[in-house]
């Protein structure tokens, strides 16, 4: 999503900040840091600034916007994915919908991308501030505090090829499972309002035929 956010709303910039929350499964974690070392190796981005906010931070303008949906989302009959679109783009101004596996956007291989090139960072956690240069490639500057003098930890693996480094696959949809299919049609179908039944929740016979 935010390589969804820098292609299609970067104005050209060359340098950025970004500003995120300290959760590991989201943010702070070894696919984001190698994702922002790729951006700046082949040359989208000249520097970045990753800032991790300190633990117990007041809410963000993002949690404004998911506020916004929740809000929205309370007062409204949604029995599709169409329906929960509209929801969340009535929102807020400040809402755009992105619907990924669409025409929007494809959900990419980021993960076995990342894993191919780049090495985890060991001791991420006590560390809230990180810099990626163009002009020390492979290497990110690690700080605890703003004003640290840092650390430069290389997370390139060695005798990587800059010239050779392929973009990441597309992840095809998967599809649903004999089980999954019976479970929505058992118990998902029947609070599905008409006509959305068979779109949300259709019989795994007809899904087979």
């Amino acid at each position: 999503m935010l390589h969804y956010c820098f292609e299609n709303f970067g104005l050209g910039e060359k340098e950025c900040h970004l500003h995120c929350d300290n959760a590991s499964g989201e943010n702070k974690n070894k696919f984001m840091l190698a994702y922002l070392m790729w951006r700046t190796l082949t040359g989208k981005h000249s520097k970045i600034n990753l800032h991790i906010q300190v633990p117990y931070h007041g809410k963000s303008l993002v949690d404004a916007g998911f506020a916004y949906i929740k809000k929205s989302y309370r007062r409204a009959e949604v029995d599709s994915l169409e329906q929960l679109a509209s929801v969340v783009r009535k929102s807020a101004r400040s809402n755009e919908v992105i619907v990924f596996g669409g025409a929007d956007g494809e959900w990419l291989d980021w993960k076995t991308f990342t894993s191919e090139y780049f090495i985890p960072f060991k001791g991420i956690r006590k560390y809230r501030h990180f810099v990626f240069q163009a002009d020390k490639p492979g290497i990110v500057l690690a700080r605890e505090l703003p004003d640290s003098p840092g650390t430069e930890v290389k997370l390139l693996k060695q005798r990587i090829d800059l010239d050779t480094i392929q973009p990441p696959n597309v992840i095809p949809a998967a599809g649903l499972s004999r089980e999954r299919s019976e479970y929505l049609f058992k118990f998902i179908r029947p609070f599905v309002r008409a006509p959305h039944k068979d779109a949300v929740a259709p019989s795994p016979d007809a899904q087979e035929e």
